[in-house]
């Protein structure tokens, strides 16, 4: 998981004179993040630099107490931005107070980052009042210079989602930890003498569907396979990639364009393929090492798995 914050906010908002409901108290968060180019988040401060959105729900119905807030952080403390800059504030709903027929005092809080979805390639599905779905739609296989309106790895942002459920104003400050719920590839060449050129994966599933309940992350990856092709040198071993999390039926081929001298002062391009065991979980960072030699090439992933 991923981010850890500080923020305000409720079901009823004022301005900033803080000028309090009667019987309610402010809503106060703790965002944290469990432990490109795409662009990923890998810790905190990563986290700081981006807009986040939070909804509250009436703990187990699907109806909104607090729509669209954004959280942002403001020197050192998390919180609501009205979206002119200026600071907001929300407040827990009165306790005892009465909705469809029942007491509710209690919310439901969701969470997701970036605040705008643009690039993400993330759609979430409607909310249904016990977890959160979300359908990813053609994940970019490439990473090629982006033309207008298209998503490639050069320019995808990384999605993140929190969920926490039947919070009160007793469990100030609410806590909610920012989850990765898709997986990440990073490509590193074993020696200097080695230019890798382009890396070639084949049958990767770029689509599916995904749940979260607070806890679990389950994909059901869909649609037919397709390859992934990164390009211009993508084995510098510091530059992630976003795949959707899946297990594989077979191994994979993994296909290396690579560059280096034979004999003379002058590379020569050579390509290699190997197959490689491959399973991605949601959370998870995987760098590919490549031992390249003239006529074989290894693939190292042993000591390179990691929570992310």
């Amino acid at each position: 998981m991923l981010l850890a914050a500080g923020l305000l906010a409720a079901c009823t908002a004022d301005n900033e004179t803080d000028s309090h409901v009667t019987d309610s108290e402010e809503i106060l968060l703790n965002v944290d993040v469990e432990s490109t180019r795409a662009t990923t988040i890998d810790n905190a401060t990563g986290l700081q630099a981006q807009d986040i959105r939070i909804d509250a729900y009436f703990h187990g119905t699907e109806t909104a107490c607090l729509s669209g807030a954004k959280l942002v952080y403001d020197a050192d403390a998390w919180c609501f931005d009205d979206g002119a800059g200026n600071a907001a504030h929300y407040y827990w709903p009165i306790e005892g107070s009465e909705y469809s027929g029942s007491t509710v005092s209690a919310l439901d809080f969701v969470g997701h980052c970036p605040f705008d979805l643009s690039n993400t390639c993330v759609a979430l599905n409607t909310y249904t009042g016990s977890g959160l779905s979300l359908t990813c739609t053609n994940l970019p296989v490439v990473n090629t210079t982006p033309g207008e309106g298209q998503t490639t790895q050069a320019n995808l942002i990384e999605f993140l989602w929190a969920y926490t459920s039947g919070k009160t104003k007793d469990d100030n400050p609410v806590g909610m930890s920012f989850v990765h719920p898709f997986a990440r590839i990073k490509f590193h060449v074993s020696g200097s003498d080695v230019t890798v050129n382009s890396v070639t994966i084949s049958d990767v599933k770029n689509n599916g569907t995904c749940t979260f309940d607070g806890s679990a992350i389950t994909w059901t990856p869909s649609g037919a396979p397709v390859n992934f092709v990164i390009t211009g040198t993508p084995a510098t071993g510091d530059t992630p990639y976003i795949v959707i999390p899946q297990t594989f039926a077979s191994d994979l081929t993994f296909t290396v364009n690579a560059s280096w001298n034979d004999w003379g002062d002058t590379p020569v391009e050579h390509t290699l393929s190997t197959t490689v065991s491959v399973s991605w979980q949601a959370g998870y960072s995987y760098t590919y090492t490549f031992n390249i030699s003239p006529d074989d090439l290894t693939v190292n992933v042993t000591n390179f798995t990691e929570q992310w």
